[in-house]
């Protein structure tokens, strides 16, 4: 963003927040709008005249305790479009009534107009490598406001995008004891230790190492080789029983990423509970890079030729302020309550594409749809250079490009000396080493030779084995958020919010469910029917940088075997940080691992084609006495059917 565009985008968010005089009622207050996604659970616009949005005839009497939430739906990613929409729309006004309160005498009050009518809004690449969880712009209390004095500014005391007020008459349901919205609460003060090191781990942009770098190859994946709108978009998990599919496209998609997203900005405060998230400012800038996602794979995979690539008829696994369960839910459903025009409502058919809502990104801008074939081969070049996966890394050393792989390098080196000098596997310790890691150029030159490993090696006949944990549990278990972290070798760090920055880390799993009291009626029904939730974490690319640095010797199955029965662990936490010491106290949790069979595309700007199945390694997560590990929740052999 310009320097104009971010002022009036800081400026313009204050103001929104602010609102008219706190008035929460206001339909277009920062609190009814955030509102909509859950708490307080009520219709919007919550006036008396609104009559339109009709609950469901039909089963149990309905309480008005309910949201228009569509998470594990599969109008969880169009049902979002039209809400940023909206939140966007009400910003923009803001954005410009700052502009044009800029004094007339101003020199630059010409920019500042000029970049308020071009506005949209922001998104945050938290998948790219070199891009941390948190703008640094969200992570501090304080910020300077750098631009012209405006007559409309609120003049705010404190930096928009780090929290959100509450105002007289908010649900205590959702400050929580708060007079703000907040992350990773502290037992006394906010500003303690633990958070000053996860601000220092999450506030250095392009550093060799950033926490959950695992989401770019989970983003990556998804992109790449799901295919199926209905697999890509949501985490329902679709059967009855875990253990009754081989088919690659039925673990974890979008929202799965979505939430760990959600957890790891959240850290137990706001944006660790769906129905209090959208208050957190972040919250918009995470939704909007999801939609970008959207886009992306739309653009990439859509063929109106093909019914799967675009929202198909389910049948809704819970109810809803407007949908019972077991009712149909498709591409011409309803998306409440938000109108296309003063008789209809928007559906997934109707917000296919961006462009009605006024708005590109800048991987799909000017494509005309569908898609051509030279339009994909420009876009697949793009994510390649964004979110590169083996098969990019694979294809470049083949072309015996040396830069191939490089951004494995420092954690290879890392992960090399704690093994080599025994040191402890924690954050601490991994802070000390990246300190003294030389430049990636050296590590580079340090890493060629004829003896040392080559990527290219990985796939001496053009194919490779893509490695990948899936999980299942239910969505509701522990009454109430909890996570699953997975690791490859031990895990040493104490502090369960600094796990994504610990050396052994690798990706995290987070259902995202409500407590037990939740008023949330669409909770209950999910809590009352067991409901589902997958997710998938990709080993391949930890897998590579311990082949990098010598602790494997090649990454065939029999290696990889071995090696994860002894160093893949994963440990559950509760949303408040608790760690779970028996893990299968998550009733139903379910963890193993399978491989994808990928055949590396012959030069840049073509996916890799994956097989349509993939293999299950129970072995991996099967103990001696044939039981499985992790307290039980790990897959054995005989769980599979023969």
């Amino acid at each position: 963003m310009s320097k104009e565009e971010k002022y009036l985008y800081l400026e313009g968010l204050a103001k929104f927040q602010a609102g008219p005089d706190g008035d929460i009622k206001d339909p277009l207050s920062y609190y009814q709008i955030a509102g909509i996604h859950g708490l307080p659970y009520q219709t919007w616009p919550a006036s008396d005249w609104n009559e339109d949005i009709k609950e469901p005839k039909g089963g149990e009497e309905r309480e008005d305790d309910r949201g228009f939430c569509t998470h594990t739906s599969i109008l969880f990613l169009t049902w979002h479009r039209p809400y940023l929409a909206l939140f966007e729309a009400v910003l923009y006004k803001h954005v410009n009534d700052i502009a044009s309160g800029i004094d007339d005498s101003s020199a630059d009050k010409a920019k500042y107009v000029a970049a308020a009518k071009e506005f949209r809004m922001p998104y945050w690449d938290w998948a790219r490598p070199n891009v941390s969880i948190f703008p640094e712009e969200a992570l501090f209390k304080e910020i300077s406001f750098s631009g012209p004095p405006s007559r409309n500014s609120v003049h705010p005391k404190y930096n928009p995008l780090f929290q959100a007020p509450f105002h007289k008459g908010a649900s205590p349901d959702i400050m929580r004891g708060y007079a703000t919205t907040i992350r990773y609460p502290g037992k006394e003060d906010h500003q303690n230790e633990l958070i000053r090191l996860i601000k220092e781990f999450y506030a250095k942009p392009g550093s060799p190492l950033n926490p959950e770098r695992n989401l770019t190859e989970r983003v990556s994946y998804i992109l790449r080789a799901y295919q199926r709108y209905s697999s890509m978009s949501n985490n329902r998990q679709q059967w009855d029983k875990v253990d009754v599919t081989e088919n690659k496209e039925t673990w974890g998609g979008m929202e799965d990423i979505h939430n760990a997203v959600h957890g790891l900005t959240g850290g137990g405060g706001h944006m660790s509970y769906i129905a209090r998230s959208a208050f957190d400012p972040i919250f918009w800038l995470h939704h909007t890079n999801i939609d970008r996602l959207y886009a992306i794979w739309q653009a990439l995979h859509e063929d109106d030729h093909k019914e799967e690539t675009s929202v198909t008829t389910q049948s809704a696994g819970q109810g809803s302020f407007t949908v019972l369960k077991g009712d149909k839910e498709g591409i011409d459903t309803p998306l409440y309550p938000f109108r296309d025009t003063e008789s209809s409502w928007y559906t997934s058919r109707k917000v296919k594409r961006t462009e009605p809502f006024g708005y590109a990104y800048p991987e799909t801008a000017g494509l005309n749809y569908p898609t051509s074939d030279s339009a994909k081969e420009t876009l697949i070049k793009v994510i390649q250079k964004i979110y590169p996966d083996l098969s990019d890394m694979i294809r470049e050393s083949k072309d015996e490009k040396p830069e191939a792989g490089m951004d494995l390098l420092p954690q290879a080196e890392v992960l090399k000396e704690i093994a080599v000098k025994e040191l402890p596997a924690t954050t601490h310790e991994m802070r000390n080493l990246v300190s003294k890691l030389p430049d990636t150029q050296t590590l580079l030159q340090n890493s060629l030779g004829d003896s040392k490993p080559y990527i290219r090696d990985l796939a001496p006949d053009n194919k490779y084995l893509e490695w990948l944990i899936n999980i299942s549990a239910p969505k509701h278990a522990l009454d109430g958020t909890f996570t699953v972290h997975t690791f490859l070798g031990d895990v040493q760090e104490e502090q369960v919010y600094l796990w994504p920055a610990s050396p052994h880390h690798v990706g995290t799993f987070a259902p995202l469910g409500q407590p037990g009291n939740t008023s949330c009626d669409k909770c209950q029904q999910d809590q009352r029917d067991d409901v589902r939730v997958t997710g998938q974490i990709p080993l391949t690319l930890a897998l590579v940088e311990r082949y990098l640095n010598g602790t494997l010797d090649n990454l065939s199955v029999d290696e990889v075997e071995r090696y994860l029965q002894k160093n893949l662990h994963w440990r559950v936490a509760r949303g408040d940080g608790t760690i779970v010491n028996t893990r299968s106290d998550v009733r139903g949790l379910v963890v193993f691992v399978v491989s994808n069979e990928v055949t590396v595309p012959e030069s840049d700007g073509q996916l890799p084609i994956y097989a349509p199945d993939v293999t299950i390694h129970p072995k991996i997560t099967t103990n001696r006495d044939l039981e499985g590990r992790g307290d039980g929740t790990g897959l054995t052999a005989g769980q599979i059917p023969s």
